[in-house]
């Protein structure tokens, strides 16, 4: 896919089609050094007087060499400090023309890719809170010693996205519509930006500011979130934090302005988003170009980067960041645009927002492990610091500011359907339980398990007398271990939602299928990087067309393999083949669920995991079957 970037404003009408959409790239600059910031600088005027448009992505750390700045001296690894596209034209959007435009583009991906869910996965703060809150007495010393008025501090959360970053950010612009979000495709990498903050606007000589400081959290109860955001406009913490913040970019606006052009017209506003409310404070200066065309350069000089994100005074508070905070930021807390070249006498129109509430996504899938079938990603959160700041509550407060992320849906249910009935089979419940949590954990799901288990008992108490009797035990361990799963007479399964809750059914078994089940052999090949492979979710349509086309021509299951020949997994059953007189199963590798079943045969029977080419099934001495409803079947083809 060609780069491209597009400016989303979730206010774009039809009569004010605000949105931009640029694509195909002229050309593209990175400074990837601090020697190279101010020659790609350069290059924005140099696209402006070409009537070019522009888009701009500046990393924080880029203030080394626009301002003098104290940060780290490099942005994380892959992000350039400062990436500039030049456009030929730019197309005007309304919020539904974007919308219509994602549409198409998802439409467009391979059906694979277009049908998976998306959503983010494997969350990983970079800081535990025991750090974090030492961290904060750190700057409180620092604060009483009048060192600083206020500190931002920030840190990384780590992650998986799964699903195409095009279908994930259509999903969250539903979920957190802001003015100044963007999607971004920047060769190696991708930028999903859902800021509400803007750094600045030009418009011509008008410049425009502003800045974010305050937060609270929205609540689900109507009466109580209205009084929440009253709260927060009369807390003097916050008032005080944005007060600071707003003295600190009147200072940095005076530095370009026409000496007393600037105002503050609206001071303390709340404005509502989908998870929190902000306040917000606005300012408005006239730009000073009496001496001639104001440099990009200049004007960042000036006020890049934005106050709200580091502190009062700017440059002390640097300092105190830079030894803070163990990693550099990157694009979060830095700068991304848009510049429209117009005419010498309008000027250009430019809007910066503070990239705020963005991932930056890998472009590269991963391919092994865990995290197969997904890109990482990381996004950056923080909160200002003031002499009277509580660790607990900034700390709750930036997992607010996640929510938009944390507490997405991405519209499936995770499931585990057994045989086995509480508390005479509870080892076997536990083995589905721990995989449903593992799951829930990676896809960020809550899970109370022992709500779960109560749900069990209750739904279990008049089952006792369907529990199987013990079966001989037999020579060698293969047979024992086949003959613990032999299924109870009751069929219960389970479907955990994102938020925590879950339906619990328990029904009769339906007769089991005579033995040896018929296995068939799909036509369709398994993506072994797929994500969905290693978890059992409600997003099974293909599993469940292929045992139902099975069933209708008088077999149990379809065997499905990987796009390199290897075997897989039925579509509602794990693979045991005897080979060279050893029960063997594919490996999860080859990209398979990692059945309940098929662990208790590894870890009682003596099975082996080996990859597997798809002939092993002809080769083999025997085949069977195993689930957590049918127990072990043998199988033929």
């Amino acid at each position: 896919m060609q780069d491209f970037v597009l400016f989303d404003d979730a206010q774009a009408s039809t009569a004010q089609p605000s949105s931009r959409l640029l694509w195909a790239p002229q050309a593209q600059w990175r400074a990837l050094s601090q020697q190279d910031v101010l020659p790609v600088f350069a290059q924005i005027d140099a696209a402006a007087a070409e009537g070019l448009h522009a888009a701009v992505f500046v990393a924080f750390e880029a203030a080394q060499a626009l301002a003098g700045l104290p940060v780290h001296a490099s942005a994380p690894e892959a992000t350039p400090l400062v990436e500039v596209l030049t456009f030929a034209r730019a197309s005007l959007l309304s919020a539904q023309q974007t919308q219509q435009w994602l549409q198409t583009q998802i439409a467009t991906l391979p059906a694979a890719q277009a049908e998976q869910p998306c959503g983010v996965a494997g969350l990983r703060p970079g800081i535990t809170p025991k750090r974090y809150t030492a961290e904060l007495l750190r700057i409180a010393e620092h604060l009483r010693a009048g060192d600083s008025y206020q500190i931002n501090f920030t840190w990384p959360l780590h992650g998986q996205v799964f699903g195409h970053p095009l279908a994930l950010y259509a999903a969250l612009r539903q979920a957190q519509p802001t003015r100044y979000s963007c999607l971004a495709k920047l060769g190696a990498r991708w930028v999903l930006s859902f800021s509400p903050e803007l750094f600045f606007a030009r418009d011509g000589a008008a410049l425009r500011a502003r800045p974010m400081k305050g937060t609270a959290p929205r609540l689900a109860d109507a009466q109580a979130d209205a009084q929440a955001a009253l709260v927060l406009a009369a807390d003097p913490k916050n008032r005080a934090e944005n007060l600071m913040i707003l003295d600190l970019l009147r200072n940095d606006l005076g530095r370009l302005a026409v000496p007393g052009s600037v105002q503050v017209p609206e001071r303390f506003t709340v404005e509502p988003y989908p998870t929190v409310w902000q306040m917000t404070s606005s300012l408005q200066a006239v730009l000073d170009e009496r001496e001639g065309p104001r440099r990009w350069a200049e004007i960042f000089a000036a006020l890049f980067p934005c106050g709200s994100v580091t502190g009062a005074p700017k440059r002390k508070s640097m300092e105190i960041i830079r030894t803070l905070e163990a990693a550099p930021r990157g694009l979060y807390t830095g700068a991304l645009g848009f510049i429209d070249p117009r005419t010498a006498q309008q000027g250009p129109l430019a809007v910066f927002s503070v990239p705020i509430r963005t991932l930056e996504v890998d472009a590269e899938v991963q391919t092994a492990g865990e995290t197969a079938g997904t890109r990482a990603f990381r996004l950056g959160v923080g909160s200002g610091v003031v002499i009277d700041s509580d660790p607990a509550a900034e700390w709750q407060e930036c997992w607010d500011k996640l929510r938009f992320v944390t507490a997405f849906d991405p519209g499936f249910g995770l499931i585990e359907t057994f045989a086995a009935i509480w508390p005479a089979q509870s080892k076997r419940i536990e083995r589905h339980l721990a995989r449903l949590a593992a799951s829930a954990a990676f896809f960020g799901f809550a899970c109370d398990l022992s709500a779960l288990r109560r749900a069990l008992v209750q739904a279990h108490a008049d089952l006792a007398d369907a529990v199987p009797q013990p079966q001989p035990a037999a020579n060698d361990r293969w047979e024992p271990a086949c003959a613990a799963l032999a299924p109870a007479g009751w069929r219960t399964r389970l479907v955990l939602r994102k938020s925590g809750a879950f339906d619990l059914d328990v029904q009769p078994m339906p007769s089991p299928p005579p033995q040896p089940v018929r296995l068939l052999l799909a036509a369709g090949v398994l993506d072994s990087t797929d994500p969905f492979l290693r978890h059992k979710t409600t997003h099974r349509a293909r599993y469940d067309a292929a045992w139902q086309a099975a069933q209708a021509q008088g077999a149990f299951d379809q065997v499905f393999c990987n796009e390199r020949g290897e075997l897989c997994e039925g579509a509602r059953s794990s693979l045991l083949l005897r080979l060279d007189g050893v029960w063997t199963t594919p490996a999860l590798s080859s990209g398979l669920l990692p059945g309940v079943g098929r662990q208790w045969l590894i870890d009682h029977g003596g099975l082996r995991e080996a990859v597997l080419p798809a002939s092993a099934l002809h080769h083999a001495e025997r085949l069977a079957v195993v689930n957590s409803l049918r127990g072990v079947m043998a199988a033929v083809l």
